[in-house]
């Protein structure tokens, strides 16, 4: 008698799609996420002028979060003058050298915590180097 031979389960039969398994409806409400999560922090206007000499030329004006660092105003700052200047002093509404705000403060920490306009007054010593004349 002829011997017969098992077929494996699975393997004669090509191209056969698995059910998709229903899933139930989300019984919990998902918050939406804002799409911009940083219109949540205020905007602040900042008038940037120049201490010695007061000059109308010398104003910037910045439209920066309470979060930014003071450092990152004295970078902006450099880049305005084209590299030629160093030793900034920055100071919030009136220039005083014996008071100066620290680099690593933010605006808020410094007090500002609401949208507006502010001046801030800064100095700084000309950098001189042969590569700038």
């Amino acid at each position: 008698m002829g011997a017969k031979k098992k077929a494996k389960k699975g393997k004669g039969k090509k191209g056969k799609k698995g059910k998709l398994k229903e899933y139930l409806p989300n019984i919990y409400d998902v918050p939406k996420v804002p799409d911009e999560p940083r219109k949540a922090i205020p905007i602040v206007k900042v008038n940037l002028k120049l201490a010695n000499p007061i000059n109308y030329p010398m104003e910037f004006p910045l439209s920066i979060p309470i979060s930014t660092k003071v450092m990152a105003i004295i970078d902006k700052i450099v880049e305005l003058h084209g590299g030629g200047a160093n030793n900034i002093t920055i100071c919030l509404h009136k220039f005083r050298p014996e008071n100066p705000l620290s680099p690593t403060s933010s605006l808020m920490e410094l007090g500002i915590t609401q949208e507006g306009e502010i001046n801030m007054y800064y100095d700084f010593r000309p950098v001189s180097h042969p590569l700038l004349s």
